[in-house]
């Protein structure tokens, strides 16, 4: 009798034990591994919020191709007729642009401009016009805060996909200019030798990059074929730098995390 007591109260020992060893695994999970586990997804998800801006701009870069239909596109665009009452734009087929061009920003703000771009791109003031013997400069955001107005925070993403003698389109008082590019750079922001002027008749496309970041500005210059140079007009201010640069080219909005900072 004694020898089966002694037997149950072993059984049950070692039941008491598997219970515990049951209990200290799941114990090991909530303590070890998931405070790591939950904390990890945390930062992920910081990480994304604070860099928004970075990454949205990647991955709207890595899902494009260039438009293989953007000789057809081209050769429809210069058949149909300009609309003399349609509000300026541009048009790149090739990498899938079409945005209004602003020309209303009149001084080179950072905040005036930042505005401005909400609703297109943007001509630099104090450089030419289309159909002007100059430099026509226009500005373009590669990233922003997916959050942020405005519908063109990507629109020059892709600017840098532009290859020699593309075709840029750009309808303006019922006049649609055609340019082709021919030189292609990337430069500091303090650079402000691409907004010189002269009678080059050319356009010059400026957006940051790399795309997501403000670090540099990549510069597509394009010379013009239609209509024909002679009939542009002179500009008054050739030969001269835009009254008011401020040192530095127009940017990217600034990323979530450096607004967040500036509240400190």
């Amino acid at each position: 009798m004694k020898s089966k007591k002694r037997t149950k109260k072993k059984s049950t020992g070692s039941q008491k034990n598997q219970e515990l060893a049951g209990s200290r695994v799941r114990l090991k999970f909530k303590k070890h591994l998931l405070p790591p586990l939950a904390g990890l997804v945390v930062a992920i998800l910081v990480f994304g919020f604070f860099n928004s801006q970075l990454l949205s701009g990647k991955i709207a870069y890595y899902l494009y191709d260039r438009n293989i239909d953007a000789g057809s596109l081209n050769s429809q665009l210069v058949a149909s007729p300009v609309d003399k009452n349609a509000p300026p734009k541009i048009i790149i087929n090739d990498i899938n642009v079409k945005a209004p061009i602003v020309f209303d920003v009149q001084t080179v703000n950072e905040g005036l401009f930042q505005k401005a771009l909400r609703s297109g791109v943007v001509h630099y003031p104090g450089t030419a016009q289309p159909g002007q013997a100059g430099n026509v400069v226009v500005f373009g955001h590669s990233s922003g805060q997916w959050w942020a107005p405005g519908d063109y925070k990507f629109i020059f993403t892709h600017l840098d996909k532009l290859q020699q003698e593309d075709k840029i389109f750009v309808e303006y008082q019922g006049v649609r200019y055609i340019y082709k590019v021919f030189g292609i750079s990337v430069v500091k922001p303090t650079d402000l030798s691409v907004l010189n002027q002269g009678g080059s008749n050319i356009l010059t496309l400026i957006t940051c990059t790399p795309v997501g970041t403000a670090t540099n500005r990549l510069i597509i210059k394009a010379q013009q074929i239609v209509p024909n140079v002679s009939n542009n007009r002179n500009f008054n201010q050739a030969a001269q730098k835009p009254a008011e640069a401020q040192g530095a080219l127009p940017s990217n909005s600034a990323p979530f995390w450096r607004d967040f900072l500036n509240l400190f």
